[in-house]
């Protein structure tokens, strides 16, 4: 069999751990942006900086930065065998107000 690339691995895997295609195809979109950015392995510190990257320039939503926190901690884990050691904060999801009946 010949060698995947990182992405083409990413793919597999994550289609063999039943995540729906558009959730490949996001957490592809990041993952393609972070390696472009910092290279195939980056370290992990570069977690942080992507993601502030996101929120304070490309103003991305609260649901947008977890989507690539768990995209880019599938990749370490899974793509590159390494388990993420790198305090991640949490990111909470905005409060919904209910809507009045």
């Amino acid at each position: 069999m010949e060698q995947l690339t990182k992405l083409e691995k990413f793919r597999i895997l994550a289609e063999v751990g039943c995540k729906s295609k558009s959730t490949i195809d996001n957490y592809e979109r990041y993952i393609k942006e972070f390696t472009r950015m910092y290279g195939e392995h980056p370290p992990q510190e570069r977690i942080i900086d992507y993601l502030h990257y996101l929120k304070t320039e490309k103003k991305y939503s609260n649901s947008s930065l977890n989507m690539a926190k768990f995209a880019l901690k599938f990749y370490y884990e899974e793509v590159l065998q390494e388990q993420v050691t790198e305090k991640i904060p949490h990111i909470p999801r905005p409060k919904s107000v209910p809507k009045p009946v």
